[in-house]
């Protein structure tokens, strides 16, 4: 009900997973708690748990995991128990892979696939015998129905030739699966979306992959030897289920699930992972790769399994989290287990009647089903099961492409971003940061070549949602109403025909996100709303009812509007009138219909409508051409009214009733049916109405009309394909139709149970332990909109005193400072007492503050920052926040880096290095980019370039990044070096050494990740060390700008924890009052905590440094990766549409390719090969905005024009294709007075004196 129905023929199964495995704990630091809970819904194959137990058994991780897997479907969860229980018994694994991943197996593998079977049923035959089996410990059921279907299923894996008809039965229904996933695979065109899993050398793939697929589908194995396919002839029942509707999805392949790039890439021997080993000769990369991470998985997994409990449910994803809302309600939940089947979703098992299941978790990730629920929904759904701490986080993912725009992150929520996750609770550290370090580069490469590769593809998008803790958030009633307005319209622009008709595109992807969301979906998300915020809830509910009643936009609007108050009354959030008992006088009606023998009437009624399949035979025939529409039951009476519902739960089956119709003991059971459409039963729909529209007309004449929602996409369909508009037509005294107290097979409605708003507020506070709690104040945020109420625009941030120490120093006047160490907090200081408040939403430097000394209060109000703002400093790329008394990182994923392998370059380098790291510049970048080479090639000092400062910094960050992985790749003929200095042209001490010791692969961000130590080259060390440090191997040395220094500083300390395999001390400079991460940024002083130096693991020595023994106890292990914009924020360079103009792509490709040139290899080997001071005085000017450099006497440089070009919007000619135009006091070129006018505002004013005196110069 919480999402819109649909009519489908089929459902597509997924038995193998489409992406690479993830490791489900990156966003938690490794020594967080001993236990840790964690909620996987539409979990999918067994693969990213694998893969999770195989990073912490590599690092030694004594952490106890505690995973809950939900995924609708019981065919994924009986695969995933039965996988498991082989891999405990360490069977045979080449045989375990055969059962797992191929359609078809040979004898061998079916009898050991037969024989496991019929062991696990041997040790289920009840709930009570499975717990006390020898997997019960580990194996663990939610439910005693998941439990039923998950057993039927085994009795179905174990059917064999001696079982008669059931085998046979078996045998006949996997060809004709398997025959129409073959046939749909026809008709669909094919993606090579799977080239993702051989990411980040994906192009090393493109030979290959068609191969594969093709042959997969063919032959129904993917990876053995010749025998094994010419003996795999047996279809393998692991692929089958229980409907016969399921069809396996035409896209599947087993090496998606995996990290191809661990075949492709040159890796050394090491982290488990060896796929030149013997064994693995004749078998192609992905094979090797796929095959040697499953023997290390499955090897991880017996090592660390007495550390991990992993629970099971069969249930909607949305369901399972409403339920466990509201586990311990004595009266039940009442909701369906999923959408489409009248099963009561009920968690009986020992571990949640006992309550030693968890009921609210530290990750919660949702696999893609962004794309299938809705993200509010998820977010309505998953946020109050969150643990609150800033450590907590629900990790989303998308696979539909996202082009960089703020307006597409809006369209994720329906409303601002920032806006509508602080209403739940949490807040997208990357829409503030605007980096990640996952690239979609290998989905761009794969489309843009359409000639030879098929176009299409999917992009992989994952987004990490972090908790903003227990914290109070207040909110005006008017201005929060006048927002969720705004956001209701576009939930439902569908129902608005000029705008979808106006659409470029009515039918893509972006249009479609609308049908998601039902009313039942909205009346949801409100209640999560009310459980986290304050406000006036009778207030903001009277305007913003007013606000929907009286809506003009949406012109279906009206028509839904009582849908719309059932889920709220029914939630407790609103009643409206016609919901009391009197229902606004139309009680009185009561005695004069058939309904007068009801006793005690409630003001909701469940209506359910049978509806014979031969009333759907047009729309069955063509099922496949109409796609799936979104249902709706219609109450039409007599004087023309109509209230739609599209809150409706839908399945086939047979009706049975108890008690007499028309009155309060009637009631309906629903018995299924699991032919579906390939049954006879009708289909049976029900939702819930408001009682006083059923006598609207007395005699009950009202017409009930099942019908698809009225859109352009419906309507164009329905009159393509001739099928009526009204699908079925009854009324209310009609024998089809039922009226009962409860929906069918239920006791009761949905229910959300509303928890208490925190009112402490001290955990938004970062104080150190040093700090006495009595001295915390108790913090809490108001929100403030702009004038449209379209976005949060500042915050104040209350912090109320109880402790009368406090109070008396207030009133006794003592001095009261209140700064913030970045946006993302505030310092408050009272005499010696100092408070650290982590925000909930970023703030611009500046704001004011407000002393109560007599109330004892302090305020401080701020404007929201924008992403732009954000991006000119050096503190927002890589936040970091004191929580738990350890740094806790919010933009980074945590890694386990011996899991990773290394790396190797010899004797070739690895260039597909390169358009990986390229990509990590957006086009902006790449732009700025652009013109600093122009700049060093022309060493023409008419040529000053000028650009945002806010850009300069990232991009330059990005470039020195670049430097180094180039440098210890030896890519582009740079000189192959692991030692790197970066330093201040103008400081004598502010320098930082790099010893990079290996590149490895991030298998889980599916990018590269430089494993190194960083020596922080303060003045104590100059002291006492200055001869060994000058004996330190020469390296590049890159000079940096003060602001760029902070940024790397910043940077080292998020990439320092990432990492870390040891716990920090009580005596933690991090810890101390006042403290915050960098500990310095002073010029000398040491930025990171003292925890981390010197800890290394056994035989960690960068090659080259005879002094590493001695140097190391001042070193802290770090691990940098490629950084890139974030998809929905900011367009990096892979993130072009199929679509693209062929002048786009030619820019595209002008752009890579130069980039690849021996010109930029040039200008980097000056920069590592040239003097000191040379190269200080080109980076000076290269980041600071000045004019061009001139290349060193004896150096030459390759020629090339001087491309001038507006220092404005980067144009190279001015309008209607004259000459730029010149700034008369600095030479900067512009291509038409207006934009010079609009630069001069925007920063031109501030660097315009500057950049004509050093062309002067």
């Amino acid at each position: 009900m919480v999402k819109v129905s649909h009519l489908d023929s089929i459902a597509f199964f997924y038995p193998i997973g489409n992406t690479p495995a993830v490791c489900y704990t990156q966003t938690l630091p490794p020594d967080l708690d001993t236990k840790v809970a964690l909620l996987l819904l539409g979990c999918g194959d067994a693969r990213s748990i694998l893969f999770t137990l195989h990073s912490h058994a590599t690092a030694g991780s004594s952490t106890k995991l505690d995973f809950t897997c939900c995924d609708i479907e019981a065919e994924i969860i009986a695969r995933n128990i039965l996988l498991f229980t082989l891999l405990l018994d360490d069977r045979n694994i080449e045989l375990i892979w055969n059962i797992y991943y191929h359609f078809h197996v040979d004898n061998e593998s079916l009898a050991l696939l037969r024989s496991q079977a019929r062991k696990l049923l041997s040790l289920s035959t009840s709930l009570e015998s499975w717990g006390q089996s020898a997997y019960g410990s580990l194996l663990r059921f939610c439910d005693t129905s998941t439990f039923t279907r998950v057993v039927r299923l085994w009795r179905f894996y174990s059917l064999s030739p001696s079982d008669g008809a059931a085998f046979s039965q078996q045998q006949k229904e996997l060809k004709a699966s398997f025959k129409t996933a073959k046939d749909y695979r026809k008709d669909v065109p094919t993606h090579i979306s799977g080239l993702s899993s051989a990411a980040p050398c994906s192009q090393l793939a493109l030979v290959d992959w068609r191969n594969m697929e093709s042959s997969f589908w063919e032959s129904g194995v993917a990876t053995g030897s010749r025998q094994l396919f010419s003996n795999s002839t047996l279809l393998n029942p692991m692929f089958g289920g229980l409907h016969i509707s399921l069809m396996l999805h035409y896209g599947l392949h087993p090496f998606l699930g995996f990290h191809a790039a661990v075949g492709y890439a040159k890796i050394e021997p090491g982290a488990g992972l060896q796929p030149d080993s013997p064994e693995f000769q004749g078998l192609c990369s992905a094979s090797r790769a796929a095959a040697t991470e499953f023997r290390a998985w499955a090897k991880s997994f017996r090592q660390i399994s007495k550390n991990v409990v992993i629970r099971f449910a069969s249930a909607d994803a949305l369901a399972f989290c409403h339920v466990l809302q509201q586990k311990d309600r004595a009266e039940g939940t009442f909701w369906y287990r999923d959408r489409l089947h009248y099963d009561p979703l009920v968690l009986d098992s020992p571990d949640y009647v006992q309550g030693s299941a968890p009921a609210s978790f530290d990750v919660i990730d949702t696999s893609n089903l962004v794309d299938h629920l809705g993200l509010l929904n998820l977010l309505a759904g998953c946020a109050p099961l969150l643990v609150p701490g800033a450590h907590s986080a629900i990790c989303t993912e998308t696979l539909a492409r996202l082009k960089g725009s703020l307006d597409v992150a809006d369209s994720l929520l329906m409303g601002d971003m920032p806006t509508v996750a602080l209403l739940f609770g949490v807040k997208a550290v990357p829409y503030w940061t605007n980096a990640c370090t996952f690239s979609t580069l290998h989905v761009t490469n794969s489309d843009s070549n359409p000639g030879t590769y098929p176009a299409g593809g999917q992009c992989r998008y994952p987004i990490a949602w972090k908790s903003i803790g227990p914290c109070t958030v207040s909110w005006d009633p008017k201005e929060l109403a006048q927002f969720l307005y705004g956001m209701y319209q576009r939930l439902f622009q569908d129902e608005n025909f000029a705008s979808r008709l106006s659409s470029c595109d009515p039918f893509g992807p972006g249009s479609m996100r609308s049908m998601f969301y039902t009313r039942a979906g909205l009346a949801l998300m409100l209640s999560s709303i009310k459980s986290f915020q304050s406000v006036d809830w009778k207030a903001f509910m009277e305007r913003f009812i007013y606000l929907v009643e009286r809506d003009r936009y949406l012109d279906m609007g009206p028509h839904s509007i009582q849908s719309l108050h059932v889920h709220l009354h029914t939630l407790g959030l609103y009643t409206a009138p016609t919901f009391t008992p009197d229902m606004a006088g139309f009680a009185s009606k009561i005695p004069r219909t058939p309904l007068h023998n009801w006793k005690n009437i409630p003001s909701t009624l469940s209506l359910t409508l049978v509806i014979p399949q031969k009333k759907l035979a047009k729309i069955k025939a063509k099922m496949r051409e109409i796609g799936t529409q979104p249902c709706q039951v219609m109450l039409q009476c007599s004087d023309g009214r109509q209230n739609c519902f599209s809150d409706l739960q839908i399945g086939f089956g047979e009706v049975k009733t108890t008690g007499s119709k028309y009155t309060s003991d009637f009631a309906l059971t629903v018995k299924p049916d699991l032919k579906a459409w390939q049954g006879k039963s009708p289909l049976i729909v029900s939702t819930v109405v408001p009682t006083w529209t059923l006598f609207y007309d007395g005699d009950l004449s009202t017409d009930v009309i099942f019908l698809f929602k009225s859109t352009v996409h419906s309507l164009h369909m329905l009159i393509r394909y001739g099928i009526p508009e009204y699908t079925h037509t009854s009324t209310l005294a009609s024998n089809d139709v039922f009226l009962t107290t409860n929906p069918p097979n239920l006791q009761g409605y949905m229910h959300v149970p509303l928890k208490p708003t925190s009112s402490s507020g001290v955990d938004a506070s970062l104080s150190p332990s040093s700090v006495p709690d009595q001295h915390i104040g108790k913090v809490s945020f108001n929100a403030s909109f702009d004038s449209g109420a379209t976005r949060v625009s500042s915050l104040t941030v209350h912090v109320d005193y109880t402790c009368t120490e406090i109070a008396d120093h207030l009133r006794s006047k003592q001095e009261v400072s209140v700064t913030q160490p970045s946006p993302f907090q505030v310092e408050v200081r009272i005499g010696t007492t100092c408070q650290q408040i982590h925000l909930p939403l970023p703030l611009k430097i500046g704001g004011r503050t407000r002393v109560a000394r007599t109330s004892s209060y302090i305020d401080f109000i701020a404007t929201v920052a924008s992403p732009g703002y954000l991006a000119s400093r050096p503190d927002s790329m890589f936040p970091a926040i004191i929580s738990h008394k350890i740094p806790i990182i919010e933009n980074l994923p945590y890694i386990f880096l011996s899991c990773h392998p290394i790396l190797r370059f010899k004797p070739s380098p690895a260039e597909w290095l390169k358009p990986h790291v390229l990509a990590t510049f957006s086009p902006k970048e790449a732009f700025l980019l652009d013109m600093e080479i122009h700049s060093i090639r022309s060493g023409s000092p008419n040529a000053p370039i000028h650009r945002p400062a806010s850009a300069n910094l990232r991009t330059c960050f990005k470039g020195d990044l670049m430097h180094m992985i180039f440098h210890f790749a030896g890519i582009n003929n740079h000189r192959q070096s692991n030692v790197f200095v970066l330093q201040t042209p103008t400081s004598k001490f502010d320098r930082l050494v790099l010893f990079v010791d290996a590149l490895r692969l991030d298998l889980n961000s599916q990018t590269v990740v430089l494993d190194a130590a960083v020596l922080n080259v303060s003045a104590e060390l100059v002291s006492r060390f200055g001869n060994l440090l000058r004996k330190i191997p020469p390296g590049p040395i890159i000079p940096v700008a003060d602001d760029q220094l902070y940024l790397w500083k910043h940077a080292l300390v998020a990439c320092a924890e990432r990492c870390r395999e040891w716990s920090h001390t009580p005596e933690c400079e991090f810890l101390q009052q006042g403290a915050c991460a960098p500990v310095s940024l002073a010029e000398g002083e040491q930025f990171l905590c003292s925890c981390g130096m010197g800890k290394f693991p056994d035989g960690y020595a960068p090659k080259g440094v005879p002094q590493w023994n001695t140097l190391k106890q001042h070193c802290v292990r770090v691990a940098i990766a490629p950084v890139y914009a974030v998809p929905f924020v900011d367009e990096s360079l892979e993130a072009r549409t199929p679509r693209a103009s062929r002048e786009e792509e030619a820019k595209f490709k002008a752009w890579m390719d130069m980039m690849s040139m021996a010109m930029f290899s040039e200008m980097m080997s000056a920069a590592c090969g040239g003097e000191e001071s040379e190269m200080r005085e080109r980076g000076r000017s290269m980041r600071t905005g000045g004019g061009a450099s001139v290349p060193p006497e004896g150096r030459e440089v390759e020629s090339a024009p001087c491309v001038e070009r507006c220092g404005g919007c980067g144009k190279d000619k001015g309008a209607a294709g004259k000459e730029l135009l010149q700034c008369k006091t600095c030479g900067t070129k512009y291509c038409c007075r207006e934009c010079q006018v609009k630069d001069w505002k925007l920063r031109h004013m501030k660097v315009c004196k500057k950049l004509a005196a050093e062309r002067k110069g």
